[in-house]
């Protein structure tokens, strides 16, 4: 077989192409340390640690590997930082999460040579913002100071209230984040800015994989249902209070509150879906599930399978 072999003299020049594209491969190196070992080495030099803290099942995780972490605009960012990459269901992500509460991915934390964190970056768009908002948080600036002085300038502005209480909920300041979210709720009643469910959602996610707490976490999930079931937040409501309630051993006393719900809001087509693909996924059967099935579809919730699935979930008794 013969070889193609490139000519001597067309070397040079093709070189000059495939620098660039060689070059635009040399991405971040991650430090090989343990958290610990991180901020051991942060403290002796005066760094500031990154870390991107990660999951296999997020998506927008992969696209900051991809679109971000592999450039050399990236590697340069990172060059006096002590840049982590840490997976949020390894030990080291459990451990990570009791220190600096995690409860949304991507995350990427700054934190600085005391241990302490300066703020994070929650989710990814493009890499324009994300260094627009992280150049400012790798020299050491937390924004938490000014975003209360705004706060106490306007307090019952929302858009004053929302930051401060997800910064208090980040490092870990549960009572405080608290009482702001009493505020937020007062000051948004009927969800039409969207604010309350928010701040609701958040504190149920900081309750249970932060706390521990399933009894508040239940607690929260349940009052977003009862106050606003027609929000966007209705599916993973109904989803998180049953896991909670089944957490609790308290699945019988669930099941009798979702139903009457369902039952009373029969123009709810948000809430009977999310019924029905909730006995659906963790094998729930009755007539509560599969009368769901059928409303849902008759107010234009879903497809024809949901015909099929209201027979299957009118099996007798949960599985």
């Amino acid at each position: 077989m013969k070889r193609s072999v490139l000519h001597p003299v067309l070397f040079p020049l093709a070189m000059l192409f495939l620098l660039p594209a060689m070059a635009a491969g040399q991405g971040v190196e991650w430090a090989d340390l343990t958290l610990e070992e991180a901020l051991a080495q942060a403290a002796e030099t005066g760094q500031i640690v990154m870390i991107d803290v990660w999951a296999p099942h997020c998506g927008s995780c992969g696209d900051m590997d991809e679109a971000l972490w592999s450039t050399p605009e990236a590697a340069e960012f990172t060059e006096d930082l002590i840049p982590l990459k840490i997976e949020s269901t390894a030990a080291e992500g459990a451990d990570l999460r009791r220190r600096y509460p995690v409860t949304g991915l991507p995350a990427v934390l700054f934190i600085d040579p005391d241990g302490r964190e300066i703020d994070r970056i929650v989710g990814y768009t493009h890499n324009q913002a994300f260094f627009a908002e992280a150049e400012p948080l790798r020299d050491g600036y937390d924004p938490l100071p000014a975003l209360e002085e705004e706060l106490a300038a306007n307090p019952s502005s929302t858009d004053r209230m929302m930051p401060v209480f997800e910064r208090y909920l980040y490092r870990g300041r549960s009572a405080e984040a608290g009482s702001l979210l009493v505020r937020i709720v007062d000051a948004d009643p009927e969800n039409r800015r969207g604010d309350a469910v928010k701040a609701l959602v958040k504190m149920a996610k900081y309750a249970r994989i932060v706390e521990g707490d399933w009894q508040g976490c239940y607690e929260i999930w349940q009052m977003i249902l009862d106050r606003y079931p027609d929000s966007s937040s209705t599916s993973g409501a109904v989803a998180s209070s049953f896991r909670a309630a089944q957490t609790l051993g308290r699945v019988d006393e669930w099941e009798e509150w979702i139903c009457e719900k369902v039952e009373t809001q029969p123009a709810n087509a948000r809430l009977h879906y999310s019924v029905a693909m909730t006995g659906r996924r963790y094998r729930l059967r009755g007539d509560c599930y599969a009368d769901a099935a059928i409303r849902a579809r008759e107010l234009g919730r879903g497809g024809a399978f949901l015909d099929t699935l209201a027979v299957e979930l009118r099996g007798s008794g949960n599985e």
